[in-house]
This record gives structure tokens, sequence and C-alpha cells, in this order.
């Protein structure tokens, strides 16, 4: 068994950080497979540069109390799911707060276009809006401008469209779900275990033409999948060397085909190329300067390929200019 996080050392940790702690499950990893090697840089290109942040912690709008995942619709619209504050929120690219998802007062969450716990976000190609309730494990859709649509109960931590389908993947039942457009289960696959395609806590999942790229959070790893389930590749074992990973929570996909991996409790992203071969990092380090991270959770990245990466334990979100 590995040690545990910094927080879970904490003698006392506060509310806020015991809600964290609540939102991802946990840091605690267990249970790693140590056969999987270390991957060796390519090359090192130079990491991408900061260009500017918004939010702070609170609860108006355009504040954040321990956002999640982030998205970006076709219109170049970013939605964030402000977990916190049971809310999806909504920004243009330069952090201007648009309007907010979610019906006020998410408490419970079992009143449908109410929020609790919202973790994650996608947005297919018609403009639909999908989000997660991390604690009442449903999916909920929303129209472009926030009008709710419909819901169905799914193990759902992370969200994407992908192929004309849904993926949802589920934290603690340690599956992926694929469901239609309508919400209907069609396929499940993952299971709990260490082997190539069996997950350990998934918490992140995206969609990459035709494949589905998973971050195995407790599996320490990345694993690719085609749409069917089948498993394709796998890469990353548990450390803080290049290549590896502590609690790898979300994934996102560049224009050229690179997969960006939130590094959790290593407070970095990493960068690597579709084979799995390590290119370069984002974050100067663990802060709340410009540039550093506190426990992020999640990203996204547009069609110029400017990054956009949410900073859990800041309450803000960082952009950063294209890989070059």
């Amino acid at each position: 068994m590995r040690s545990r996080s910094a927080w879970q050392r904490a003698v006392r940790p506060s509310p806020m950080i015991i809600l964290l702690m609540s939102l991802i499950g946990g840091l605690m990893a267990v249970g790693f497979s140590q056969t999987r090697s270390v991957i060796k840089p390519l090359s090192m290109l130079t990491p991408p540069a900061y260009l500017g942040e918004w939010g702070s912690f609170g609860s108006d709008t355009g504040k954040f109390q321990y956002p999640q995942k982030i998205a970006i619709t076709s219109a170049g619209e970013l939605v964030v799911a402000d977990a916190g504050n049971n809310r999806l929120q909504v920004f243009d690219t330069t952090g201007k707060f648009l309007r907010t998802i979610g019906l006020p007062g998410g408490t419970t969450g079992e009143q449908v276009g109410a929020l609790y716990n919202s973790s994650g976000v996608a947005v297919d190609s018609d403009g639909n809006i999908y989000a997660t309730d991390l604690r009442e494990e449903r999916v909920q859709v929303f129209d472009s401008t926030g009008k709710f649509v419909s819901a169905a109960k799914v193990p759902a931590a992370a969200v994407t469209a992908c192929g004309g389908a849904i993926f949802t993947v589920g934290k603690t039942e340690h599956v992926v779900t694929k469901l239609t457009p309508t919400l209907d289960t069609t396929k499940t696959f993952g299971g709990f275990g260490t082997a190539t395609g069996q997950l350990q806590f998934p918490t992140g999942i995206t969609c990459a033409g035709t494949s589905l790229i998973v971050a195995d959070m407790v599996g320490a790893r990345v694993q690719v999948f085609d749409l069917d389930g089948n498993a394709l590749q796998a890469f990353g074992t548990f450390g803080n060397g290049s290549g590896q990973f502590n609690n790898p929570y979300d994934v996102a996909v560049d224009p050229q085909h690179n997969i960006y991996v939130v590094d959790m409790s290593n407070h970095r992203v990493q960068v690597f190329n579709s084979q799995g071969q390590y290119l370069t990092t984002l974050g100067s380090g663990f802060g709340s300067g410009p540039g550093q991270f506190k426990y992020p959770t999640g990203i996204t990245i547009d069609r110029q390929g400017t990054i956009y990466v949410v900073d859990g334990g800041n309450h803000r979100v960082q952009k950063f200019a294209p890989l070059r």
C-alpha cells in the first residue's frame, strides 16, 4: 500500500479540505501494479506559456468552490463544473462570466435540473451539455442555453461525447458506461483490477477520434480504449518523475493528438504524444502563483490548441498557450 497523501496526513483538515476530499473520493493510492515501465522522453519541448487566470473562492458568479472538470463548446464557450456550488458556470475564453446552468439550491440533487456536487461536464456536436452529479450518480442533459432536457441514473464521475455516443466513468464502480444520446445504457466495460483494460477509481475521460482515453486514478496510469471497450494501450506508473503519476485525474487531447494528463497530486499537467511518450510538463510546482497548481482537477483544449486547466485547490481556471 502506498503512503497517504499530504491531505490525508493532516491532523485536523479544514471543513473545505474535507469537502474537496469527498468530491475527489480521497487521495489514498492503493494496489498499484509495478509491472509497467517508466516512459522515456522522446524529446523535451518548451512548456506552454502561462496566459492568465480567473476565479477565486466564493459563491458569487465567476467564483468557485473546488471546481472539477471543464469543457468547451463549438461556439468557444467554457463550461466549468463548480462542484462545491452545485452548478455549472459558463465563460468566454477570456474568463468573462456568461451564465449559470443548474437550478439554484441543488443541495440534494433530487430535483431534475438541480446539480449536487457537479463533477463532470461534456458537450456534444449538437451543443448539448452533459453534467454528472457525483453524489447522485447520474447524468443530466441541458441544451446550449442551459434548459434541462433529460437525466438518467448511471455511475458518473466524468463524461465525454464520442462517436455519436456518451461515455461516463464510474469512479467507485471502476467501469466505463456507454450510452446513447438519449441516455440509454448499451454497454459497460472495465472492472476493478490492475490488468490492462481494468480500472481502479477512474476519474477522467475524453474522446480522441475513434478512441477513448481514461484517467485511471488509483491505477496511476492512462488507458486507451476503442469505442467498443477493447483496451488498446496503457502507460504510466506511480511516482513523481517524468511519465509517472500520482492520482492522474483528468485527460484531454490537442489538435496534434497529444495527450494531456492532469497529474493532480504531483500538482502538474504532463504532456505525451499519441503513443504515450513523455514530451513536457505544465506547471511550476505546488503553489498559488501564476502557472503553479494546487491539486488541479480538470482540463480542456480549444481548436487552436489553447489550454485551460481547472486549478481546483486554488479555485480558479488557468490559461496556457498552445504547445509549440
